[in-house]
């Protein structure tokens, strides 16, 4: 029940931003999901479920990967 409902929350505060967004006619928006040194697959399944999708990697200069995700709101 807790793992559904922490979801449900995320999922209604991105419809809110992505609405937000909307009205304020900004069409991208970009995050950044640490790939490593460990894969955050939770938050990129998250984003997938809404429409992201992967452009690229990053290495910054600590060594972690980030992946650059990104939709068109």
């Amino acid at each position: 029940m807790e793992g559904s409902r922490r979801a449900f929350i995320g999922t209604a505060l991105m419809s809110t931003l992505f609405q937000d967004m909307r009205e304020r006619k900004i069409k991208n928006m970009y995050v950044a999901i640490l790939h490593q040194p460990v894969r955050n697959e939770a938050s990129i399944s998250f984003v997938e479920k809404l429409g992201f999708s992967e452009l690229e990697e990053v290495v910054n200069p600590d060594h972690y990967t980030w992946g650059i995700y990104h939709s068109t709101i």
